[in-house]
């Protein structure tokens, strides 16, 4: 299977139409069908299917694209290995973050790298694992940082855990509910929620269920952290938070937590890897820094814990 036919059937499920992923790569638009037809031919199957107004994939198409984008990035990864052990500094460190991981890892790391390899650029994408985890899985990023998820993991990750994550319910200033004590005086007030936490076997909706509550109303459900905290600041709905994040000048003066007696939402932040996968040499320098900065935040948690 010819490695530029793959790398180009990628580039056009990526740009939705042919005529887009033929600028992406500089190529014309003829080269790009010329190689899917070729591709097609070979596999015995149709990929893609043309429309005015752009492309989309088959099943066949959709079932190849995991598949055809790992085997380009390890491609990728394997010549920026070659390329490291012949002296040359990689181009870029793809991290996957959290929110409350951003806060709390990258800044060190990142600006340990940038002065150590001032050429290399850190390249970040924001959001919980559930959503990050299949680009760790295709090669698109070097490692991801943020809390354990209550669903399975795959085989193919490894995972190490850094430190406990105490997480609040929030709620802007001068909130009506500021004073409750118990979730179910929460159980009717609008909510913002993490995808996570509105899953199943999440903390929140189990103790929903033991106290047999109604569902709650969700009125935004997302995989966007910085969203949750601007609505939550200009609304009266209620959400939760990284307690340190909480803690952060940006966000201290605008939000306050509610001190609930049966609600516990401890996590465990942790970085994922893939398995067999050996990282570019600053990347691993990047995780040696994630690590010791995850030992200080447990220690620091450890001692404010022993002061309660």
């Amino acid at each position: 299977m010819n490695l530029n036919h793959l790398s180009q059937f990628v580039a056009v499920a990526d740009a939705g139409s042919l005529r887009e992923a033929a600028k992406t790569l500089g190529l014309s638009q003829s080269a790009i069908t010329k190689s899917l037809r070729l591709l097609e031919a070979e596999l015995g199957v149709s990929l893609v299917e043309r429309h005015t107004r752009g492309s989309t994939l088959t099943i066949y198409g959709q079932e190849l694209l995991s598949h055809a984008r790992l085997v380009c990035n390890e491609v990728k990864l394997t010549r920026q290995r070659l390329r490291q052990m012949g002296g040359e500094a990689p181009d870029a460190v793809h991290v996957g973050s959290s929110g409350g991981a951003s806060l709390d890892l990258l800044p060190d790391a990142i600006s340990f790298i940038r002065s150590r390899y001032p050429t290399v650029q850190i390249v970040t994408s924001v959001g919980l694992p559930a959503k990050l985890l299949p680009k760790l899985i295709e090669g698109g990023l070097d490692l991801v940082l943020g809390p354990l998820p209550t669903r399975a993991i795959p085989s193919s990750i490894t995972i190490d855990r850094l430190f406990k994550s105490r997480s609040v319910v929030i709620a802007r200033k001068g909130h009506p509910l500021a004073g409750a004590r118990r979730f179910r005086e929460l159980a009717k007030a609008p909510w913002v929620l993490l995808s996570e936490l509105c899953e199943e076997g999440s903390p929140i909706e189990q103790l929903r269920v033991e106290e047999g509550l109604d569902p709650l109303d969700v009125i935004v459900r997302t995989d966007d952290a910085f969203l949750v905290d601007r609505l939550v600041c200009r609304t009266d709905a209620l959400s939760t938070m990284r307690l340190s994040l909480l803690q952060s000048a940006m966000l201290s003066d605008q939000l306050i937590q509610i001190h609930l007696e049966d609600l516990n939402l401890d996590d465990q932040m942790v970085l994922f890897t893939r398995k067999q996968v050996k990282l570019s040499t600053i990347a691993e320098r990047f995780v040696e820094i994630v690590q010791m900065q995850a030992k200080q935040i447990e220690q620091n948690l450890s001692r404010d814990a022993n002061r309660e």
